[in-house]
C-alpha cells in the first residue's frame, strides 16, 4: 500500500518488531501520520512545550554519554529509559520499521543513524543525536552535535559554527516571520 493511501486511510506508520525495546502500554502511541498543516491552539501550547522540553532533556543526557568507548546501543537504551520515565513515547521507535529510540550519526553519516550493534565511540568523533518524543498528542523533536573527547580545531569549529547557525535561524522564528528570514540568518 502506498504512503498516500495509508495516510488517507488513517493507518499508522508506527509498527512493532520483536527486537524493539518495550514501551509500557500505559504510554499512548502516535496515531496516523498528521497532515501537512498543523494549527496549535493556545490551550495546546503547554502540551507541545512539554514534549519539546522532554526531548531537549534527553538530548542533553545523550550528549553527556558521548565519551570514548561508549557503546551506541547503550546510549539508545539509556535514552529510551529516560523517555519512558517521562511517560512519553520515543517517536523513532517503529516508525516505518526504525529499530531504535533515538537517531545517532557519527562523523560522515548524514542523519538518522541507527544506534544498534557493537559500535563504540572513539576519541575525536563528532556525533549528531536526534531525539523525538510523543507526549500528550504532540511530538517534541530536537537534534544536537557533540564531540567525543578531544577533537582537532577544524572539527570543533564545524560544531561551533553549526550551533551558531542554528541559533541564528531560531532567533528569526517569531510571529509573522517568513521562512526565508531564518534561511538568510543562517547564511
Amino acid at each position: 500500500m502506498g504512503l498516500r493511501l495509508a495516510l488517507r486511510r488513517g493507518l499508522s506508520l508506527w509498527t512493532t518488531h520483536p527486537n524493539h525495546r518495550p514501551v509500557p502500554t500505559r504510554i499512548p502511541r502516535p496515531g496516523a501520520a498528521p497532515g501537512s498543516t498543523c494549527f496549535i491552539t493556545p490551550q495546546e501550547l503547554p502540551n507541545l512545550a512539554e514534549a519539546c522540553r522532554i526531548a531537549s532533556r534527553v538530548r542533553a543526557l545523550a550528549g553527556s554519554l558521548c565519551v570514548p568507548e561508549a557503546a551506541v546501543e547503550d546510549i539508545d537504551r539509556i535514552c529510551h529509559e529516560a523517555i519512558i520515565a517521562e511517560n512519553a513515547f520515543p517517536t523513532p521507535l517503529g516508525y516505518s520499521g526504525f529499530p531504535a529510540s533515538i537517531c545517532l550519526s557519527i562523523n560522515e553519516e548524514l542523519c538518522h543513524g541507527i544506534p544498534l550493534g557493537e559500535r563504540r565511540l572513539v576519541e575525536g568523533d563528532i556525533v549528531s543525536i536526534d531525539v523525538s518524543v510523543f507526549k500528550n498528542g504532540f511530538h517534541g523533536d530536537c537534534c544536537g552535535s557533540f564531540v567525543v573527547g578531544k577533537v582537532d580545531s577544524t572539527a570543533e569549529e564545524i560544531v561551533q559554527v553549526s550551533r551558531e547557525a542554528t541559533y541564528a535561524g531560531i532567533s528569526k522564528c517569531v510571529p509573522g516571520a517568513v521562512l526565508s528570514e531564518s534561511v538568510d540568518a543562517i547564511k
